[in-house]
C-alpha cells in the first residue's frame, strides 16, 4: 500500500566507521514490503551529536 509509513530509529551513530543491520522485519505497518517505492534517510537535527558533517553510506543492502 502506498499509503504505509515504517519509522526504525538507529541509536549509537559517531564519527566513526559504524555498521548497522535492520531487520527488515523492524519496518512495522508495512504490510506487503513487495510494494515498497522507497526508501529515505533522515538524520534529525534535534537527536544527532553531531549535526553537521558528512553521513558517508556504502554497501546498502535489502535483504530478504
Amino acid at each position: 500500500n502506498r499509503n504505509e509509513v515504517s519509522r526504525v530509529i538507529v541509536n549509537g551513530i559517531t564519527n566513526t566507521w559504524n555498521e548497522f543491520k535492520i531487520p527488515i522485519s523492524q519496518f512495522t505497518g508495512i504490510t506487503n514490503r513487495s510494494e515498497m517505492t522507497e526508501i529515505i534517510l533522515l538524520v534529525d537535527a534535534q537527536t544527532a551529536s553531531a549535526p553537521n558533517g558528512v553521513l558517508l553510506i556504502d554497501d546498502f543492502k535489502l535483504i530478504k
